[in-house]
């Protein structure tokens, strides 16, 4: 049994003692009518409108919060699947970033295997340049020679 109900059970019947103790009839005006009625009657009559007046607001107050419920059950639910829905967009890309990591170091092997199979080309250019510098040192000896042999032969 719950609480509220052994309370409530015991207000009712405190409250039937206390009518029972006062049945002296009394005059209840109702603004336009007065009436002669036993005082039991009154307060019964006052306990009962006042139980339905709260029974009233209770139900109320219920159907307001099951409306609610109702909407944030709803709200639960497109929240969930949304969610889901992102996990598997996030998976989706963590695999795409995985494959892509993946593939970016198989490229970087394979450059590191080329770079090992091939002559440095940095060796090549140099050796070239050296060669192409001392071409350029014998043409520009070779150069002032003659022009040395022509002064001379101009001033004899």
């Amino acid at each position: 049994m719950k609480v509220s109900f052994v309370l409530y059970v015991a207000m009712s019947i405190i409250i039937a003692l206390f009518a029972i103790l006062n049945v002296e009839a009394v005059f209840v005006n109702f603004g336009f009518i007065q009436l002669q009625v036993s005082l039991a009657l009154v307060i019964l009559g006052s306990v009962g409108v006042g139980a339905l007046v709260v029974f009233i607001i209770d139900l109320f107050t219920k159907l307001k919060s099951h409306k609610k419920t109702k909407g944030l059950k709803k709200e639960i639910t497109t929240l969930t699947s949304d969610n889901e829905s992102l996990n598997e967009r996030i998976k989706y890309w963590e695999t795409k970033f995985k494959e892509q990591e993946l593939l970016a170091k198989e490229r970087q092997l394979e450059l590191d295997r080329m770079k090992v199979a091939q002559p440095s080309d940095k060796t090549v250019i140099s050796t070239n340049e050296e060669n192409s510098s001392d071409n350029e040192v014998h043409k520009s000896t070779d150069t002032t020679d003659e022009k040395n042999s022509d002064n001379n032969a101009e001033v004899q």
